[in-house]
């Protein structure tokens, strides 16, 4: 298969006696889920089946995924390969072309052959991590009417013993969620020996990040947590903006670790106190360590280390 943003091309092809390949049917469908539905729906008898999937941590990344939902066997092929093929071969480019090539290049190296598999563990982390954030906020919620009412002399005693004893029952579920977190950050155990990475913060990188394979680099990553500071030049003045976009819970969790370098870690002190002895105001030299942070120094290095 070969997928683009708004559609993919598919090509069943059936592998006969003696290694030949031959063409079942071919299409192209909307890169959506009710496209991936149409794909099985087409595929329906043929068994057993394997889906080689060129480039699919790219476009075909939620085709991927919904496959593999499906419990289906997919495997990633590089677009290397087909092209590299494509050239020895000296045949033209097109999605239907190319969809063959990927079937005939992973018949050629099957020691290179990549299944795909869910990440089963980072979608759980963050599965507890989304469910925890929701029991914090309403904890403080219930907490800010627990003051208010403190402040009401006639405010009856059984409204605030109740809400007491649904705060404590929240308490009580975090603290299970978290327990959970423990367990299912064993294997990531590493994470936390970082300075200011502590166990919630280890869980939501680990959960938002899933695998360091979907990022070109240690840039794109610091995009993608929205780190990165925005061009906001015009003429003769020259200045940044926060980006407002990207990952917004990987943003918070690296503002938080920045936040707990800077109190704990000589370097990060160090680097926040140069930005500001080169003129910087105090929050721009912030975001600078909170740029510093996530691509140079911690976050992005010590997810390499326990990602890959």
């Amino acid at each position: 298969m070969d997928a683009h943003k708004a559609s993919f091309t598919y090509l069943i092809l059936q592998l006969k006696e003696g290694g030949s390949l031959g063409e079942v049917a071919q299409g192209e469908l909307p890169n959506t889920a009710d496209g991936y539905a149409e794909l099985l729906q087409a595929l329906a008898g043929q068994q057993p089946r394997v889906f080689v999937v060129e480039n699919a941590r790219g476009y075909a990344l939620g085709l991927s995924w919904h496959l593999l939902q499906q419990g289906q066997q997919v495997y990633d092929l590089p677009a290397t390969q087909v092209a590299t093929l494509r050239r020895r071969r000296q045949q033209a480019k097109n999605d239907t072309q190319d969809a063959r090539l990927a079937a005939l290049a992973w018949l050629e190296h099957p020691t290179q052959r990549c299944p795909l598999r869910l990440p089963t563990l980072p979608l759980q982390l963050q599965s507890l991590t989304r469910c925890r954030e929701g029991l914090v906020q309403q904890r403080l919620s219930l907490q800010q009417q627990l003051v208010a009412l403190q402040r009401q002399p006639y405010a009856l005693a059984q409204v605030r013993q109740s809400l007491q004893v649904v705060m404590q029952s929240l308490s009580q579920e975090i603290a299970a969620l978290e327990q959970s977190m423990q367990t299912l950050l064993e294997p990531y155990r590493g994470l936390q020996t970082e300075t200011g990475i502590g166990l919630v913060s280890a869980a939501v990188l680990i959960g938002e990040v899933q695998y360091l394979e979907r990022f070109r680099d240690e840039a794109a990553f610091a995009a993608y947590a929205a780190t990165a500071s925005l061009d906001h030049s015009s003429g003769q003045r020259q200045r940044v903006k926060v980006n407002p976009g990207g990952n917004r819970r990987l943003n918070r969790v690296i503002e938080l670790i920045t936040w707990n370098r800077l109190r704990l870690d000589p370097r990060t002190q160090a680097y926040h106190a140069r930005k500001m002895c080169e003129g910087m105001a105090r929050r721009q030299a912030t975001r600078a360590t909170k740029r510093q942070v996530t691509r140079d120094v911690d976050v992005y290095r010590a997810l390499c280390r326990v990602l890959t």
